[in-house]
């Protein structure tokens, strides 16, 4: 054992502060219809390994990889945004046609999860073969393997 996590271990409170981890910081700024935005840093691009993580699992059977991938895009930027205001997709094949479109949209004001996460329920919406499809699930946000931050499904309890 090294001495730094010798030092660590006898620190006060060492187990607590193992199991019982600080809730991470909310950064908010002043704008939008009722004065407040959620905002902070995103993940612009969702990585291929998260995409799932970030995609209702109702949905996930009637999407590509590829339409999965926007559809998580989506989300990542509604979590963040005005609730109520849509973020619009499409997700295309190889020619430039539109194999699926939809929209992500925020229902919820942020809240903090009994685990202190900060959560929102976003609603996750798309057409494809001219049917549509629809799911409300609460992502909150976690860090993934590579110690970025994304907005993820979880259960809020």
């Amino acid at each position: 054992m090294t001495s730094d996590f010798m030092t660590e271990l006898n620190r006060p409170a060492f187990l607590g502060n193992q199991i019982d981890r600080p809730p991470p910081t909310v950064d908010v700024v002043s704008g939008g219809p009722t004065g407040v935005l959620l905002s902070g840093p995103y993940v612009p691009d969702v990585p291929d390994k998260a995409v799932d993580n970030v995609v209702a699992a109702g949905l996930k059977n009637w999407l590509t990889f590829a339409e999965r991938q926007s559809l998580a895009m989506a989300s990542e930027r509604a979590a963040v945004a005005t609730t109520g205001a849509p973020v619009a997709w499409t997700a295309t094949d190889g020619t430039g046609t539109a194999t699926a479109k939809g929209s992500a949209v925020a229902v919820t004001q942020p809240f903090r999860s009994l685990r202190g996460e900060i959560c929102r329920d976003v609603r996750q919406a798309f057409d494809k073969d001219n049917l549509p499809h629809a799911q409300t699930v609460s992502l909150c946000r976690s860090e993934i393997a590579t110690g970025e931050r994304l907005w993820t499904v979880a259960t809020p309890d």
